[in-house]
């Protein structure tokens, strides 16, 4: 039985598009290979947050899940995340560490092209009218901008970037493959919880369906898994375990709280100005970021959602993710990556003026204000008053102006 192009599905092509079947340039492509070159350069010598996984892994492996989260182990990383995640990570633990660092890498150089030709893809059909040279030279730009998150993304291997590209397969699959898609929401899910803001994503657009099996398959991939391997009560047991871990993962903002550039962080370095304690003023920052989401969405839940309004509020809940969770070190940035392709591509066309705007604060206030660039005692202090932040919020509020004009057009 043929089965649609998911992209057609998901935005019907338009006959005067000359991009519409096209892949990336042979010119994004080589900078994308020559990038990923290099990162495997960089990643030789192994990845910051692999040896946890791979300890996590030989634990639930051997029948150790009682230490599965270190209750002995005072000095970072600690492992924290779930009992699937563990276990899915057996296959690189059983590899070895030479060997599975190779093929972790391999799914890294996988995820990051998925989700750079993702991010070509939906920006071109959002933007189909632009000259070969335009369209090109927008994409090389926004590589570029993309290359920062995805470095640090690279060099510590943090899982972020694979979630990311699991949440744009789900979201790719949901029109044609329902039950495949959301399973991968509901594996990415238990895998880290912030995948969860495409649950959201698919009740604002009427997906309920989708919404109601990727929970559904969550339950299953964190409680159903270790109850099945491990039984029923030993399965409780490390759900509580996990939490008690939880509880003490805010040890990370003393450590690293400069390079979480998102409202939380950003409320409470503003709070510390003050005279306020970060413990006190988490809960309440934390639930000032979720309300942002919620005021971007909620007015129009029911409102009747165009193909394009339907992609746009994908982008803009993908982007979210980054600005909205706490603990949000560098490579959170790679969830951007929509956003600046479609940024970028919207800024090259003729009187495209508020789009070059909102790239321009954003290169300014977030891509040059990096260590590399200006240096580390400038960048702190940049970081410390959260000056990148500005330039993401700039973009952010961009998309929302969009999505709010093809909302007002769907009505009209």
């Amino acid at each position: 039985m043929y089965t649609p192009f998911p992209l057609s599905v998901l935005i019907p092509r338009k006959k005067h598009d000359p991009l519409g079947s096209q892949s990336m340039t042979r010119t994004v492509w080589a900078l994308c290979l020559i990038f990923v070159g290099l990162m495997a350069f960089k990643a030789r010598n192994g990845y910051i947050d692999y040896g946890m996984y791979e300890r996590a892994a030989a634990r639930v492996a051997s029948g150790d899940w009682v230490n599965l989260y270190e209750p002995g182990r005072m000095e970072p990383p600690k492992f924290h995340y779930s009992y699937f995640f563990a276990w899915a990570f057996i296959p690189f633990a059983k590899l070895g560490p030479a060997i599975g660092q190779k093929v972790y890498f391999g799914l890294f150089a996988a995820s990051f092209l998925f989700l750079l030709w993702g991010s070509v893809q939906l920006a071109r059909r959002l933007v189909p009218d632009l000259p070969i040279g335009r369209s090109g030279a927008a994409e090389v730009t926004a590589l570029l901008l993309v290359s920062y998150p995805a470095s640090d993304a690279f060099i510590t291997g943090n899982i972020g970037l694979p979630l990311a590209a699991l949440m744009l397969a789900a979201y790719w699959l949901h029109l044609i493959r329902p039950w495949l898609s959301s399973a991968i929401l509901g594996a990415a899910i238990t895998l880290k919880i912030y995948p969860a803001f495409l649950v959201g994503y698919f009740v604002w657009a009427g997906r309920w369906k989708v919404a109601f099996l990727s929970l559904a398959f969550f339950f299953f991939f964190y409680l159903g898994v270790p109850a099945l391997l491990e039984g029923p009560s030993h399965a409780l047991w490390i759900v509580q375990a996990q939490w008690d871990s939880l509880a003490h993962f805010g040890d990370h903002w003393a450590m690293d709280s400069l390079y979480f550039q998102n409202i939380p962080a950003a409320l409470m370095r503003w709070g510390q100005l003050f005279g306020i304690p970060w413990q006190k003023s988490y809960p309440f920052a934390v639930a000032a970021a979720v309300a942002v989401p919620v005021l971007l969405f909620l007015p129009s839940l029911h409102r009747t959602k165009s193909p394009e309004a339907s992609v746009l509020g994908f982008i803009l809940s993908f982007a979210l993710v980054a600005l909205v969770v706490p603990m949000g070190w560098i490579n959170m940035g790679v969830f951007y990556t929509p956003l600046i392709f479609f940024c970028t591509r919207s800024a090259f066309i003729k009187d495209a003026r508020a789009a070059r705007i909102a790239l321009g604060l954003f290169i300014v206030f977030y891509s040059l204000t990096t260590r590399d660039l200006i240096g580390t005692f400038w960048n702190n202090r940049l970081e410390y008053f959260s000056v990148p932040v500005i330039g993401i919020a700039v973009l952010i509020c961009w998309l929302a102006g969009e999505l709010r004009r093809k909302l007002a057009a769907t009505t009209k």
